[in-house]
């Protein structure tokens, strides 16, 4: 290969921006770092331009659900915080705002920022409610599904929080209990 082409090639692959996704990284390692103030809380976007996430391209796939199951919060609160960035949906907050709840309740970010972090987890199970009230989110096999409303409104209670809203506590038939919107 003469030079110039040598030079070319080498040009041509430096023209391409590598994907943002680095394969390979410890996510046990993981930190979280507060981007902007209202990251994870749907219609906030900026996870996507946060350099500490490692799923900015969606190399998340099918690992969010594996990084909840394992209990690795950070990484989950990435990966789902990604998804709801890109694909919003009641399911990707109501997942995002627990990775959060969990983050603070086993304080795995900075001291300094762990009233943030529960903030953001309130707000995100509040946007569940306000937003998108009727959404379900599926057992394993996928074919038993689940209101997320009643398990969002719970959430802010356990985190200490005010649920916003007109929500009324109703009983269920096997004794539990759940909650309607009041009007």
């Amino acid at each position: 290969m003469t030079p110039s082409l040598l030079l070319l090639s080498l040009l041509a692959g430096c023209i391409d921006e590598p994907p943002r996704y680095l394969y390979g990284q410890d996510l046990d390692v993981l930190e979280l770092v507060l981007w902007t103030r209202t990251v994870g809380v749907y219609p906030d976007t900026s996870i996507l331009d946060d350099p500490n996430n490692p799923f900015v391209t969606g190399a998340y796939g099918e690992l969010r659900w594996d990084l909840v199951s394992d209990g690795a919060w950070v990484p989950a609160f990435y990966a789902w915080g990604t998804h709801l960035a890109s694909e919003p949906s009641g399911e990707a907050q109501f997942y995002t705002a627990t990775a959060l709840g969990e983050v603070y309740a086993r304080r795995l970010a900075a001291d300094e920022d762990l009233y943030f972090v529960r903030a953001l987890a309130i707000a995100g199970h509040q946007v569940v409610l306000d937003e998108f009230p009727d959404s379900l989110t599926y057992d394993e096999s996928g074919t038993i599904g689940y209101r997320l409303a009643p398990l969002a409104y719970q959430a802010i209670l356990d985190l200490g929080g005010e649920p916003q809203g007109d929500w009324i506590v109703v009983p269920t038939e096997d004794g539990g209990s759940t909650i309607v919107p009041a009007s």
